[in-house]
């Protein structure tokens, strides 16, 4: 028969099953408006704004962001069929040089395997 339980470890020095709280609140990170404000006129633009449009607002985006691979992934996606090709081969050149990590390469390939072949 048991008449009582401890829900704890023996020795709470020795082996500390919870950490103590942080003393300091977290930083908040500093969200860059105009870079959200790129990805959802692109996410905008996949439901049909005109190929011109669409060139030109890719190529801002580009251009403002020079290290954001995420935007290059999503100018891949939505220019597919639609953006001009040089501005496709620009997007695709660039991911490639931001790019350098094998899994993370193929990670990319699953999502754009006309960029990004499997390696075999």
């Amino acid at each position: 028969r048991i008449r009582s339980v401890f829900g704890g470890v023996a020795d709470r020095e020795r082996y500390r099953l919870y950490k103590p709280r942080p003393r300091a609140a977290p930083r908040r990170r500093e969200v860059d408006e105009a870079l959200m404000r790129a990805y959802g006129q692109l996410a905008a633009a996949l439901a049909g704004a005109p190929a011109p449009a669409l060139n030109e607002l890719a190529t801002r985006a580009l251009d403002a962001y020079p290290d954001e691979w995420l935007l290059r992934c999503e100018v891949l996606r939505v220019g597919a069929g639609r953006a001009a090709p040089p501005l496709m081969r620009r997007a695709q050149r660039e991911l490639e040089g931001l790019v350098t990590e094998p899994l993370h390469r193929r990670a990319l390939g699953l999502v754009h395997p006309e960029y990004f072949p499997a390696a075999e």
